[in-house]
């Protein structure tokens, strides 16, 4: 038996030395491999969450695993072309929930914001097709990133025009002082732009803002290959309406009385009129949306001292005038013009209060403007 045990002994050494290199080995390439699945499953991850910037590419020498790499790559770049098409918090929304988009809404309060550019057609009709979407892209991105930073939804481009609104898909509570804080930053952007095209030689783009508050229905609209996801209601129109007014009035931003309770707190106000827009029948109070207080969360919106002066003395003006008390208004009208030899509201009031002393309307008179287009 002596041949067969040093053959046992010698196969069992053998097999030890085989345990000695192969375990090694074998946790070598297990770790390679779980190594890969890691960095693919940190990467599935961030693509969950919508971080789409990464530009990090997994590769192995093991077929499946380097075509899992392309894979996600793919599925990353896919959803970043995605989601520009969309708003980002509704793409996180049906990633995150891993459900279909049906269609269908919910009524929900919402704040809508509509823009538009002064005298747009006359600028499109002097620029040829390539610098008029160079010039709009421009405008859009630093219109467009004053809503999205304030953590509003732009839910299209419209020409000239952006629609956007507040509170959906994403739920805020302070969603009305949002778009307010939103109105005034992309007036600013693009006044701050307008320098720039202005330097070069280019045309400027004045932007109007109509803001307003209310009940809507938010959701998806359109057939079920092509949806858009939109809000409807009235509120929507108002919001429109109010935009459009600005050329009457020669304002920038008119936001609704509802907008005005709700953002009165951390935002300067003046009275502008009371309305019945076209296609409504009930008259609404309509305002000039200033500025930020002074000592609001929204430092860098703040309107002029001076200026909390020049509103309080407009509201006496407008009281006045509203009353039927009309020579003492139209007094301080002329006064406040002729501080502000700029404020073409003031100079539209004392012209309205000197027409009515020159032709005494009779006791049914009431301070409403009925607009007859949009």
């Amino acid at each position: 038996t002596g041949p067969m045990a040093r053959t046992r002994d010698q196969s069992l050494l053998f097999a030890l030395a085989l345990l000695a290199v192969g375990i090694p080995l074998t946790v070598l390439a297990v770790g390679r491999i779980s190594g890969s699945l890691r960095l693919l499953t940190d990467e599935a991850d961030r693509i969950r969450n919508l971080e789409l910037d990464s530009t990090e590419l997994v590769h192995s020498r093991i077929a499946e695993v380097d075509r899992l790499g392309d894979a996600v790559a793919s599925m990353r770049a896919a959803l970043n072309s995605f989601s520009r098409y969309l708003p980002r918090s509704l793409v996180q929304q049906f990633v995150s929930s891993g459900k279909n988009p049906v269609l269908g809404g919910e009524r929900r309060e919402l704040t809508l914001l509509f823009t538009d550019v002064e005298n747009f057609t006359p600028i499109s009709e002097h620029l040829a097709p390539e610098d008029l979407m160079a010039c709009m892209s421009e405008y859009f991105q630093a219109v467009g990133q004053a809503i999205l930073d304030t953590g509003g939804t732009i839910d299209k481009f419209i020409g000239d025009a952006v629609m956007a609104f507040w509170n959906a898909p994403v739920e805020s509570e302070d969603h009305v002082e949002r778009a307010c804080a939103a109105a005034l930053r992309l007036s600013r952007a693009s006044e701050t732009l307008n320098c720039c095209r202005l330097d070069a030689g280019k045309p400027v783009l004045h932007t109007r803002v109509g803001l307003h508050v209310g009940q809507a229905v938010v959701g998806n609209v359109g057939a079920t290959d092509r949806m858009n996801y939109t809000a409807l209601g009235s509120t929507v129109n108002l919001a429109s309406r109010l935009e459009g007014m600005n050329k009457y009035y020669s304002t920038s931003i008119l936001a609704s009385r509802e907008v005005r309770e709700r953002a009165r707190r951390n935002f300067l106000f003046r009275s502008v009129d009371v309305v019945v827009p076209k296609g409504a029948s009930d008259p609404m109070a309509i305002f000039e949306l200033v500025g930020a207080m002074p000592q609001s969360p929204y430092p860098d919106l703040a309107a002029p001292r001076p200026m909390l002066g020049f509103c309080s003395r407009w509201e006496r003006a407008i009281t006045l005038y509203r009353t039927v008390q009309w020579e003492r208004a139209l007094a301080e009208f002329s006064a406040m013009r002729e501080a502000a030899p700029g404020d073409t509201l003031a100079a539209m009031y004392a012209q309205r209060t000197r027409r009515l002393l020159e032709n005494k309307p009779g006791k049914d008179w009431k301070a409403i403007q009925r607009f007859k287009f949009k």
